[in-house]
């Protein structure tokens, strides 16, 4: 029995689409912006199939997953997902969707779903727990990434 875990996290980048794209579809720039993520290893080009290994600590250190990931979605410059392979040891998709707001704005949404494979009280109380400390997180995961992105995106004319 598995309890699956949803978190959406919005925000406006003033930055042109295709530079924020740019940015959250390379999978190498995710420690750079998501604390948990210690080291992302990318085995190949940004492409559909591209396999990219997450290595995270979770917990203060209780936990260190490491996650394997497939690029299975990259439409430039509106949608790329990420999503672990069915062996994997944790189910694992990271939806990052697009929108252009004007020519040097842009609208990202981050979606994450996760699974744990405990059932029962266990199943609930830990979805409840991961729920309680990730879910403050992302809005100062994407106010970082927002800062990262705007420093690097041309100036505006």
């Amino acid at each position: 029995m598995t309890s699956a875990i949803r978190f959406a996290a919005a925000i406006d980048i003033d930055a042109p689409q295709g530079v924020v794209f740019d940015f959250v579809s390379d999978p190498s720039n995710d420690p750079r912006w998501r604390a948990e993520v210690e080291c992302m290893e990318v085995r190949g080009p940004i492409e559909v199939g591209t396999v990219a290994v997450e290595y995270s600590t979770l917990f203060a250190g209780l936990m260190r997953p490491v996650t394997p990931t497939v690029i299975v979605t990259l439409e430039r410059p509106a949608l790329c997902v990420f999503e672990s392979p069915a062996h994997a040891p944790v189910r694992l998709v990271s939806r990052r969707e697009l929108r252009p707001l004007g020519e040097c704005r842009t609208g990202f949404v981050y979606r994450l779903e996760t699974e744990l494979s405990w059932g029962g009280v266990a199943g609930t109380a830990g979805a409840a727990l991961l729920e309680a400390l990730y879910r403050p997180r992302l809005p100062r995961y994407l106010a970082t990434l927002k800062r990262l992105v705007e420093a690097q995106a041309p100036a505006r004319p």
